[in-house]
């Protein structure tokens, strides 16, 4: 997977628009609201995966399964350090313990 990130137990893959707008955009053309108008934005006017605008998809390794996304603040800087950015790991948030 080409600009994929391993770690142990998942794979990063770059998201390419058409997978997040199939993840997060309702019929009628709406998102959730936790998804700021900036990010929409930049969502519609995306036409291929760049992971510095559109984050990466969570694969978990071992069940060959997406199960989240998220991103970084921005890209790296001087010394190739990123800040990430909030990601959501849907398919377990259910199992996190309160």
């Amino acid at each position: 997977m080409d600009g994929a990130l391993n770690a142990e137990r998942m794979t990063l893959v770059p998201a390419t628009p058409e997978q997040l707008r199939a993840t997060w955009e309702s019929p009628d053309g709406t998102f959730p609201p936790g998804i700021s108008p900036a990010s929409i934005a930049g969502l519609r006017a995306a036409t291929a995966a760049d992971p510095w605008v559109l984050g990466y998809l969570f694969i978990h390794r071992q069940l060959n399964a997406k199960i989240g996304s998220g991103g970084f603040k921005g890209e790296p800087d001087a010394d190739g350090v990123v800040d990430p950015e909030d990601g959501q790991v849907w398919r377990f948030e259910k199992a996190r313990p309160r």
